[in-house]
């Protein structure tokens, strides 16, 4: 702590003593010159009284006494006025300080948290719209556009979503098998939701098998083809997953079956939106900086919609970032493949709550941290 910060601190008090130190100097002066008068007058009385043979009176002496008493009484009470309006001040300003601090913690806080409501739903559809991947612009001057923008973002989270879980074992991109040599196998399958039954009708139809069996028991599919036959399922990922199959080159001498049990499920999705710093985020297995992972979880009172709330003991360990302006959200929803599938919701539309952290007062960036602090 510099000089000029201890003097702004103690102020009053300095202040106080100052007056003190004047207020004796003022008393002692003023009893020196009475002192000073009186010993003159002493003297030239008792030059006159000796000149003429008379005698000193003691009235000159009781009347400097009395001056000198009531200068030093008024001089008390104006000190006393002094002090008492001192203290008035001081719990004055206790006072004042105490309301404003009451009013900023209220109404002009450092640091601002606000909610965000996006849906897919009110955007606009296209054709090619995908309720799981869009964006959000805001404080444009588009209709479709959010009427605010957000300047000094320094925190992001999700806080709650519904996301629909419609099952399709077979989505867009993901429909064919490829050989060896990276050719198509068969036609495209048709897109949809599949028992293990149907599916294997499915597939017996699309790749001109001799036959392709499903296993309710060992949740296993066995092809059977006319002649030998590889399958490169690295480049069916979602259906080597789907079907049970190691994603490799599998050699199929005639007839082979699935490695394990195939997966129909979708266990989650990850939400990515990449305005929003990596150190807000967390990361996943494929170097994507996510939001959050939600659930896919289709509860019987529930419909067809999967309902997630975050965490909220996150919130204590929500990581901050430099203020930034947020402008728009470019969200993702992608399935839990190791490609980088984009959930397809069928139509069905998403909801997400945010939370927004606000850096209101800019000059707390200018404050450095002692070093001291710094761990």
């Amino acid at each position: 702590m510099d000089i000029r910060e201890i003097i702004m601190r103690y102020k009053y008090p300095i202040g106080g003593a100052l007056i003190l130190l004047i207020v004796s100097f003022i008393i002692h002066k003023s009893r020196g010159n009475k002192y000073q008068e009186s010993a003159t007058k002493i003297s030239e009385l008792t030059e006159t009284a000796t000149s003429v043979g008379g005698v000193i009176s003691p009235q000159n002496y009781t009347q400097d006494y009395g001056e000198i008493k009531g200068l030093l009484d008024t001089l008390t009470g104006e000190l006393k006025k002094s002090s008492s309006s001192l203290i008035q001040f001081n719990a004055d300003r206790i006072k004042t300080n105490d309301y404003l601090n009451m009013r900023n913690n209220l109404f002009s806080r450092d640091i601002v948290v606000t909610k965000l409501l996006v849906d897919s739903k009110s955007l606009d559809h296209t054709a090619e719209f995908n309720p799981a991947q869009f964006t959000v612009r805001l404080g444009g001057q588009q209709s479709t556009d959010y009427p605010q923008g957000y300047k000094n973002v320094i925190g992001f989270r999700l806080l709650k979503c519904h996301i629909p879980v419609k099952p399709y074992h077979v989505v867009d991109g993901h429909n064919v098998l490829y050989d060896e040599t990276g050719s198509q196998i068969g036609t495209a399958l048709t897109l949809g939701s599949y028992t293990g039954v149907s599916l294997a009708s499915e597939l017996q139809t699309k790749l001109s098998a001799s036959s392709v069996s499903y296993n309710s028991k060992t949740l296993k599919f066995t092809f059977t083809f006319p002649s030998s036959q590889k399958i490169d399922w690295s480049l069916s990922k979602l259906l080597a997953k789907t079907l049970g199959f190691l994603q490799a080159e599998k050699h199929f001498n005639t007839s082979a079956s699935s490695d394990f049990s195939g997966d129909f499920t979708s266990s989650f999705v990850d939400l990515v939106i990449p305005e929003i710093p990596q150190i807000a985020c967390k990361d996943n297995s494929k170097g994507l900086a996510v939001i959050d992972r939600i659930p896919l979880v289709q509860r019987a009172d529930e419909g067809n919609l999967s309902y997630y709330q975050s965490n909220p003991s996150e919130y204590f360990t929500q990581n901050y970032f430099y203020p930034m302006k947020l402008s728009q959200l470019s969200v993702t929803l992608y399935l839990d493949t190791q490609d980088m599938v984009v959930y397809d919701t069928q139509k069905g539309e998403t909801y997400f709550e945010f939370e927004i952290t606000l850096l209101k007062n800019t000059s707390l960036m200018n404050q450095q941290i002692p070093p001291t602090q710094i761990k």
